[in-house]
């Protein structure tokens, strides 16, 4: 086993066995035949890598061999995710004089393409930050009709077309203006209603239900019971909901996060170790977690006394690796810009689980920075950050030759596709 494979092995053997199995799985590659794809990235012109056939990808890792801490983001085929505006822009980047109609359809199917339906992380609706297409794409990948919704909104702000979010009996819908009407599309369901080639509106679903018999020619993403549900309601009953308060007003449109100096960051394929939200039951979808989510490592040395994280993906643990001979006592410990605690130390430990300081139920919020203040000593410690993010927003190659380039002008990266049968 590698040095890293022991700590995460050693760890979860002693401290928490149910994970034992998760973390066998995880490092099973070593014991076969692994493929590394290693490019070094100096620069912001495109680098051109192919992956292998028949192997299965099993993480990207993205390592700063810079002085400075940079941004660690890669654009791999023209796909950009890192704002809500580059979103937009990759979206269209093929497409060029489409009509509001076909804007509107070509927003519909990206969102339903690479966010699915599945209960949320946040309960609220109104200033909710998974609302924002940048952390719906990038953080989670999966969310309620309101939040997927609200996502699609942004997006045809952002591309001029004229849009309200509307709340209906068990569901929440949308319409867009073109052609001087307004029309139906619910970017949830992926599914709009026509006749005579005419995108309906939702007043016309409601007054004439014939258009339901629609729904046996379509493939739906998930119960087609939940969506008759919804437009066979005896009351209706639409709210119009205040797109500007939707719309999230101290959530970031970008990715902003930068990778410290000899730092890693590895993005798992697919692994599903633990996600925000532990409490994860609902009557319609289970006792099942999401899944559209993986798992990230930050694996960084510590170099002072000083030690900190800021991520743009919900950080769900950490885990200090010290020398097996220390003399720390003492470590510091703050989380979201609160106060500074103490944390008691015992010489026999090497292993310092910070699990318990990263709340992720019910009406807690993400952590998406969090400090250390560690006495100086002979070896550095490893510190090792788990996060979430969405499986679709995880750095990969395709079979075909794959361009890859960087966010930065003069960046120093090397990047690794690791593949195993």
């Amino acid at each position: 086993m590698s040095f890293f494979q022991n700590i995460f092995f050693q760890f979860y053997y002693h401290q928490n066995e149910k994970f034992i199995n998760q973390i066998l799985s995880l490092y099973n590659y070593h014991q076969l035949r692994v493929k590394k794809l290693k490019i070094n990235i100096k620069n912001s012109e495109n680098n051109v890598l192919k992956a292998p056939e028949n192997l299965k990808p099993i993480y990207t890792s993205i390592v700063n061999l810079d002085k400075n801490p940079i941004d660690p983001y890669l654009i791999i085929n023209n796909r950009d995710w890192s704002s809500n505006q580059k979103i937009l822009e990759t979206i269209f980047k093929d497409k060029k004089s489409l009509s509001q109609k076909q804007k509107a359809l070509t927003l519909l199917k990206y969102v339903a393409k690479y966010i699915s339906h599945d209960r949320p992380p946040f309960k609220k609706n109104y200033n909710n930050p998974v609302n924002n297409p940048v952390n719906l794409f990038n953080l989670y990948g999966y969310s309620y009709c309101g939040q997927i919704t609200a996502c699609f909104a942004k997006l045809c702000q952002l591309a001029k077309l004229k849009v309200r979010v509307i709340e209906i009996p068990h569901h929440t819908v949308t319409e867009v203006f073109f052609n001087n009407s307004w029309h139906m599309l619910d970017p949830d369901f992926n599914i709009y209603f026509q006749e005579n080639n005419k995108i309906i509106s939702l007043k016309d679903l409601y007054l004439n239900q014939k258009f339901l018999k629609q729904l046996n020619n379509k493939k739906l993403k998930y119960n087609k019971n939940c969506f008759l549900k919804a437009f066979r309601a005896k009351t209706q009953f639409n709210k119009l909901k205040d797109l500007d308060k939707l719309i999230f007003q101290n959530s970031p449109s970008q990715l902003d996060f930068k990778l410290p100096p000899k730092s890693e960051l590895r993005f798992f394929t697919n692994l599903q170790i633990k996600h925000y939200w532990k409490d994860y039951q609902h009557s319609d979808y289970g006792n099942h977690g999401p899944s559209n989510f993986t798992n990230g490592f930050l694996i960084s040395p510590i170099k002072s006394t000083l030690y900190k994280v800021k991520l743009p993906f919900p950080i769900l643990a950490s885990y200090i690796f010290l020398p097996k001979k220390h003399n720390l006592k003492i470590i510091k410990f703050q989380r979201n810009k609160n106060k500074f605690k103490s944390i008691k130390i015992r010489r026999l430990i090497d292993l310092i689980n910070l699990e318990h300081k990263f709340p992720i139920g019910p009406k807690s919020l993400p952590t998406y920075n969090y400090s250390l203040k560690i006495k100086k000593i002979q070896s550095s410690p490893i510190i090792i950050t788990l996060f979430q993010l969405s499986k679709n927003a995880v750095p990969y190659l395709s079979l075909k030759k794959n361009s890859i380039k960087s966010v930065i002008k003069k960046p120093n990266l090397k990047v690794i596709f690791t593949y195993s049968k």
